[in-house]
């Protein structure tokens, strides 16, 4: 027999929630009921003095069966094998299964198991390879579950939107990234090279007082990720690049000119999905009216079609479209609205008399046609007033910063802005920064350019190959954060040589801080860090 607690039904859950918290429930013994009250078996007959209008009985309780824990269940399902399946990575709410060959035929049944036993966990799938690829991906079988690959995943205070399969995302590297951040000190300018779907620099941004962090990522998914990213956790001072850290010659000059705070007035930029003018025009006019009241300066981006026209300069037809975002902008005190042309010149110059109501709130970018500052002249010579430069599109042209910075100095009223990543367009969520530069601005950019207080370059193996790269964006001081595969046995010595090494060939000295371990690749195989400092 043993000591039960017999209470109303209707203060069943109440009291069962105490009992729990309070540690007085047996969980080994089940309840007994009839139509009127429930029993909990209890522990000790201190339990009913929480309770004046409960009962404390003897009675017997049957014993509820042992429930197995996801090891048990697994040495049973997998018998001598078992040793061979050590446990799983989780990424938001999918469980990634690393199944040798040996074990393939049960891979679903032990998806089962870690859906049974893990009621947050909604999807398993099985790791399909190793990292391959100029991406680095990871090819993901689904096994059990919901049969999805994107997830959000959760980690020192941010949200991140993942697709296990299309880019690489390591969830054993949370507490590294935490290590990093506790590093860094107020107002650093950081670099991430490699930063995928923006952990690294999101974590930075969130956890630390950088002045700003800047993600470079190759893989043009895992850089729309970041970018949405940015938007899910309401960060404003991180940007992300899209290109190939290795060929980036001009990474310097697009990091000084995006990131010249002090002389540059930070403008919001709101990009109109098709649609947005149509179907939401009233949402749209209240959020001008907020941003307005809380004293931004915000420009529109014009939607790429209105009522089945291309809304580009070129288009004769767009006019009804300038219409309304002139309107906009004289009624909420907008700085203008951004529209794109395709060319040809002469069909340009053609058409833009037709347009000169709207040119005092048109600002003509050069993400198509002028591809040149020549045409930029002709254009303004026929009428137009405002541009608004691309600087990448620039320096793809023109190779060179400073032509470019001759370009733009000769140029009109101008804003400025670097845009070498792909853009979300999500309509009125859609919200960029650009920087707004008076020709003055130029000189002390050239000055401000290029230099950074710590990079992290988050890629084993291959990172060495990406060193020059790192250092044509540092200065005197500089950590670095470099992540390589070592045995144990050569840890730290090994790792310490091979920078020494690099920062030899490459013509620098440094100071070694600290060489860390942070995860297993294989068996008596680190994934490690060194953190140095360029002297």
């Amino acid at each position: 027999m043993t000591l039960g607690l017999q209470v109303p039904k209707e203060k069943a859950q109440a009291v069962k929630t105490s009992l729990l918290a309070m540690q007085m429930l047996d969980t080994s013994s089940d309840l007994l009921k009839d139509e009127k009250t429930i029993t909990f078996p209890v522990l000790h007959a201190d339990a009913a003095r929480s309770f004046p209008f409960a009962k404390l009985v003897t009675a017997s309780f049957p014993k509820l069966p042992k429930k197995e824990s996801f090891r048990e269940s697994l040495v049973a399902l997998l018998g001598p094998h078992q040793h061979l399946l050590s446990g799983f990575d989780v990424v938001g709410d999918i469980a990634l299964l690393d199944i040798p060959p040996v074990l393939r035929k049960k891979g679903k049944k032990v998806a089962q198991l870690i859906l049974s036993t893990h009621p947050h966990i909604k999807t398993v799938v099985r790791k399909g390879g190793i990292h391959h690829g100029r991406y680095r991906v990871q090819q993901m079988v689904h096994l059990a579950g919901e049969k999805k690959m994107e997830t959000v995943s959760k980690e020192n205070g941010i949200l991140a939107k993942v697709h296990v399969g299309k880019v690489y995302f390591s969830p054993r590297l949370a507490e590294e990234r935490k290590r990093i951040a506790s590093l860094v000190h107020p107002g650093e300018r950081i670099v991430v090279f490699f930063s995928g779907v923006g952990i690294y620099p999101l974590v930075l941004a969130r956890n630390t007082k950088a002045a700003w962090v800047y993600g470079i990522e190759l893989n043009p998914l895992a850089h729309r990720y970041a970018m949405e990213n940015k938007q899910l956790n309401h960060l404003r001072n991180v940007t992300f690049i899209r290109g190939d850290a290795n060929k980036a010659q001009l990474l310097p000059s697009i990091i000084g000119l995006s990131s010249h705070r002090p002389s540059v007035s930070t403008v919001q930029e709101l990009t109109l999905a098709v649609g947005d003018l149509e179907k939401k025009l009233p949402l749209l006019e209240k959020k001008l009216a907020r941003l307005r009241k809380a004293g931004r300066t915000v420009m529109l981006a014009a939607p790429p079609v209105y009522h089945h026209e291309s809304v580009a300069l070129d288009n004769p037809a767009a006019g009804p479209c300038f219409a309304v975002l002139r309107s906009l902008c004289k009624n909420y005190g907008l700085l203008g609205f951004v529209v794109s042309s395709a060319g040809p010149q002469e069909k340009l110059l053609a058409v833009l008399p037709q347009h000169r109501p709207y040119l005092d709130y048109l600002y003509l970018e050069n993400n198509g046609y002028p591809s040149r500052f020549e045409h930029v002249h002709e254009l303004h010579n026929a009428g137009l007033k405002h541009t608004i430069v691309n600087i990448s599109k620039y320096l793809q042209e023109y190779r060179s910063m400073q032509t470019v910075i001759g370009g733009i100095k000769q140029l009109p009223t101008t804003l400025f802005f670097r845009l070498d990543h792909m853009p979300i367009t999500q309509g009125l969520l859609d919200v960029v920064d650009v920087g707004v530069a008076s020709k003055e601005t130029f000189d002390s950019l050239r000055k401000h350019k290029k230099r950074v207080d710590r990079i992290i370059m988050p890629l084993p193996k291959d990172a060495a190959d990406f060193l020059g790269s790192a250092l044509a964006v540092a200065k005197k001081g500089t950590i670095i954060h470099f992540y390589d595969f070592f045995a144990e046995e050569d840890i730290p010595a090994k790792p310490e040589q091979k920078i020494k090494a690099l920062c030899k060939k490459h013509g620098v000295q440094c100071t070694l801080l600290n060489v860390v371990k942070c995860g297993h690749y294989a068996p008596y195989v680190f994934r490690i860090c060194v953190d140095f400092r360029i002297e």
